[in-house]
C-alpha cells in the first residue's frame, strides 16, 4: 500500500504561535521523516514542495512551505 502526507516542513514554532494551547509540532525536516519511513519498512518514492502559504506574523509576512511525500511499504 501507498502513504502520503502532506504538512508543515519544519519552521521555528511561529506558525501556530497565535494558538495559545499548540505545543509540539512545528512541521517535519525531510531527512528526519524519511528515516522514520524507511525504518518502517517504506519506500520514500516522491518528495516535493507542493505549496507555501503565507501567514502575518506580528509586522512581517512569511512563508511557510508545506511538502507532500508519497511512500510505499516495501
Amino acid at each position: 500500500g501507498y502513504l502520503c502526507i502532506a504538512d508543515l516542513v519544519k519552521e521555528d514554532g511561529s506558525f501556530h504561535s497565535n494558538l495559545d494551547n499548540f505545543r509540539d509540532h512545528n512541521g517535519f525536516d525531510r531527512k528526519e521523516l524519511s528515516e522514520i519511513l524507511t525504518q518502517n519498512g517504506f519506500n520514500v518514492e516522491y518528495y516535493n514542495i507542493c505549496y507555501e502559504i503565507e501567514k502575518s506574523i506580528g509586522n512581517e509576512i512569511k512563508k511557510y512551505p508545506l511538502f507532500l511525500i508519497i511512500c510505499k511499504k516495501t
